[in-house]
């Protein structure tokens, strides 16, 4: 009888050290770093609004006036890749909700790319959008800007260390002019890696010429770079500032730009009531994709939202005409997005096109 039970309890005592250790391994399994990106629905700034106590967009030096209601730029918050680490059991979490992407790393950053070289990246594309905004925005309205090409920043690793310095404004590109940084992008990849290529600069006020022998692009082995981060420098004939620079990337650049016409110009493009938007901006008003578009849906569905504006190529993305009672409206230009919110103040929101497809989700 004795055997019996001490068998009994080692046979318990096993099972309670096997589940034990099951646990164990599961919390360390759940714990373990993994090479993925976590993109949930970010929060949302009016630019037509106030942030930290300011005004988001403020404008001095003109006439302007204060809109009601709420032009939405939406965003998309991050966690893994260079941006921390990103667990398991986070992952796993994410796979399951139908708002959360999880990406792998390599789809989205390069493995060597740190987190300052990301958000350094970040911060030059959110600058750019807000450049990119202005001009958008004034040549909407027929108001006169001057542009130029500054550095914004050199990378570490580049050739270009050593040889430029932020705030240099770069006027030249191979004896051609140039004044925005599509430009300067286009005539410095038109050459073949390993090119010397030479830039008018100014520096301090003072003219130089700049030789950086290039390398590869990350995102063309037959294209050159010269590991530069430059945006657009636009002057007003007053002056237009940001109080946002928490977040990072390009795709605010229309919902900045329909914030700046609003502010300038009488009435209200919302009719006071809550629109949201995405979408990258050129200086001549052109709308392109964006990335993270589901989040952004998703956060905008949570707010009492009546129209939300997105890029016209993202539209297959999502392969509907609405989210979650939504109205998605495609744009091409900055002129377009402003004549659709003057035809759906008029009209209602079934006056304006949509992205084909059906509701599902």
């Amino acid at each position: 009888m004795r055997k019996v039970l001490a068998r009994g309890r080692f046979l318990a005592d096993r099972r309670y050290l096997v589940a034990v250790f099951g646990a164990l391994l599961i919390v360390g399994l759940l714990v373990l770093p993994v090479p993925y990106v976590k993109q949930s629905p970010g929060p949302i700034f009016n630019t037509i609004g106030t942030f930290d106590d300011k005004e988001l967009i403020a404008i001095s030096g003109t006439e302007t006036y204060a809109p009601d209601g709420s032009l939405g730029l939406v965003t998309v918050t991050e966690r893994g890749g260079p941006f921390g680490i990103l667990l398991l059991g986070e992952a796993l979490l994410g796979w399951v909700n139908p708002d959360v992407a999880i990406v792998p790393r390599s789809a989205l950053y390069p493995e060597e790319l740190s987190e300052e070289q990301a958000r350094t990246r970040n911060r030059v594309a959110f600058g750019n959008s807000q450049g990119n905004a202005i001009s958008a925005a004034l040549g909407h309205l027929g108001l006169p800007i001057v542009t130029s090409v500054l550095v914004s920043g050199v990378a570490d690793d580049g050739p270009s260390v050593g040889l430029f310095e932020v705030g240099d404004q770069i006027t030249g590109v191979q004896g051609a002019g140039v004044t925005t940084t599509e430009e300067l992008v286009k005539k410095v990849r038109a050459n073949s890696p390993g090119t010397e290529i030479e830039f008018d600069v100014i520096r301090q006020g003072e003219p130089r010429k700049i030789k950086v022998t290039s390398q590869a692009a990350n995102d063309d082995p037959n294209a050159a770079s010269v590991g530069i981060f430059i945006s657009n420098d636009v002057q007003a004939e007053f002056e237009i500032d940001f109080a946002l620079d928490s977040i990072g990337g390009p795709s605010a650049g229309l919902m900045f730009a329909l914030g700046i016409i609003d502010e300038l110009t009488p009435g209200n493009l919302t009719k006071g009531e809550e629109v949201a938007g995405t979408g990258t901006v050129t200086p001549a008003g052109e709308v392109g994709p964006i990335g993270g578009l589901w989040q952004k849906l998703a956060a905008a569905s949570n707010q009492d939202v009546e129209i939300f504006l997105l890029p016209a190529d993202n539209c297959d993305d999502v392969n509907r005409s609405e989210f979650r009672g939504m109205p998605l409206v495609p744009v091409k230009s900055v002129t377009e997005a402003v004549n659709y919110l003057r035809k759906w103040a008029m009209d209602g929101a079934d006056s304006l096109p949509r992205c084909t497809g059906t509701e599902i989700g």
